[in-house]
């Protein structure tokens, strides 16, 4: 892809990201090696960023007697309200593959001290060690554990937001969807951070599409791979590739948020307007230049800045109780 077509500050990260790892994306032929560097890439990400003393931090484990599973999670709480607060359910990135959900640490105190929200976070299980349905299993643990013990964790379970970036976002619209048919819960607002949506989305660049920085077509290909594992059947194939899903009606609204040079642009717009068709709210905002996770590998730009900053907002709106 030609540089130039990036947003100028954004062209200096990448050209940083270039120098230190040979090439413009992660290599996931070797994945543990890609894993390390992704972390290593957060953890860059937040050095400097000051202890938050208006917020507690607490990891906790979650045993869910229905699915039998154990989940760990982060949850953050602000120390000054001790009244129900809106809660946000967050679901990291990593292409189903990496990440953890410590990895956010700065954007979760934030919003929790802004927004005057309980922020959790799931540690969800990686593919290829944890296929589907392991990741979505535990999120819905989670978001179950969240809405039973509202009123001990202080919060309104009729405020409960879902938000994921990238295959986070994907987590979140698939959980969206199995929240509505499989239980009694219902997100007020699900926050899809240039979400990864649709395994077809894996033509090489060689058809005449140019390739993305960051997250590349063969990227995108082992990701699916890797979360699919033996092909889920056609009853639950929806709950894994938001997408495929036929019926959206009876959602939460959404916000969309993806860069105009993100490989997921072209599926993110597709999926809002099938919810907007479904008669579901939904705001989506593109950046211009912005190429896959900008914000969070150049958060000092100024494109950045203004992308967290109408994310906080679209939040605050989502948050509020639309059910009365």
């Amino acid at each position: 892809m030609d540089i130039s077509k990036v947003d100028s500050e954004l062209q200096i990260a990448i050209n940083q990201f270039a120098e230190a790892l040979g090439g413009t994306s992660l290599d996931l032929s070797d994945l543990e090696g890609a894993r390390a560097i992704a972390a290593a890439i957060a953890e860059q990400v937040s050095l400097g960023e000051p202890e938050n003393d208006r917020i507690e931090v607490e990891s906790i484990e979650i045993h869910d007697e229905a699915l039998n599973i154990d989940v760990k999670a982060e949850v953050y709480r602000p120390i000054t309200s001790e009244e129900p607060m809106p809660a946000i359910l967050f679901i990291h990135g990593g292409g189903y593959v990496m990440g953890a959900a410590t990895q956010a640490n700065a954007k979760l105190s934030r919003w929790c001290e802004e927004l005057e929200a309980v922020v959790v976070s799931v540690e969800y299980r990686l593919a290829p060690e944890f296929p589907f349905p392991a990741a979505l299993h535990d999120c819905f643990a989670v978001l179950k554990w969240m809405s039973s013990y509202a009123e001990k964790l202080s919060i309104n379970p009729s405020r409960i937001a879902l938000l994921g970036e990238s295959a986070g976002g994907g987590l979140a619209a698939g959980l969206a969807l199995y929240a509505r048919d499989h239980s009694e819960i219902q997100p007020v607002f699900q926050a899809l951070i240039y979400p990864m949506l649709d395994p077809n989305n894996v033509a090489p660049a060689s058809n005449g599409k140019e390739d993305t920085y960051i997250w590349s077509r063969e990227n995108n290909r082992v990701g699916w791979e890797a979360y699919l594992g033996e092909s889920p059947d056609d009853s639950l194939l929806p709950y894994a590739a938001p997408a495929l899903a036929e019926d959206l009606s009876g959602l939460p609204a959404a916000y969309i948020p993806v860069g105009s040079l993100d490989l997921f642009l072209e599926e993110n717009k597709v999926y809002a307007a099938r919810l907007i068709d479904a008669r579901v709210q939904c705001d989506t905002q593109i950046y211009d230049g912005g190429f896959h996770a900008f914000s969070s590998i150049a958060p000092e730009a100024k494109i950045s800045k203004k992308f967290e900053q109408n994310l906080t907002e679209a939040l605050r709106k989502g948050l509020v109780n639309r059910t009365g």
